[in-house]
């Protein structure tokens, strides 16, 4: 993918990577609302996620990066929780590092 949309890095790799990919549109679009209000806004913070065993996301929580916008930290976690991922055995905590900076 590109990096021209403002999204210039997503840490996380393994098997939660592929639903993560699929759901960059949507965190693509948080920022892109985001830098309408806040031109220039840019910097790094972590989706804090909790999976379900059936594969919902019950918690995901934006942190870090204060110079983001908080309307669009909700947005990013609301973002979030829509994805489903692949079934488990038991909860599985993740950190999504994240990158934004103005295209």
């Amino acid at each position: 993918w590109s990096t021209a949309d403002g999204l210039r890095h997503i840490g996380t790799d393994g098997p939660f990577r592929p639903v993560i990919d699929a759901g960059r549109p949507a965190l693509v679009a948080c920022y892109a609302t985001a830098l309408a209000d806040a031109p220039g806004l840019a910097g790094d913070g972590s989706l804090h996620l909790t999976i379900e065993p059936d594969g919902h996301v019950s918690r995901a929580v934006f942190g870090g990066a204060e110079a983001l916008a908080s309307a669009m930290a909700l947005c990013l976690g609301t973002a979030a929780r829509r994805w489903t991922f692949p079934a488990a055995t038991e909860p599985a905590p993740i950190d999504v590092e994240l990158t934004f900076a103005a295209p």
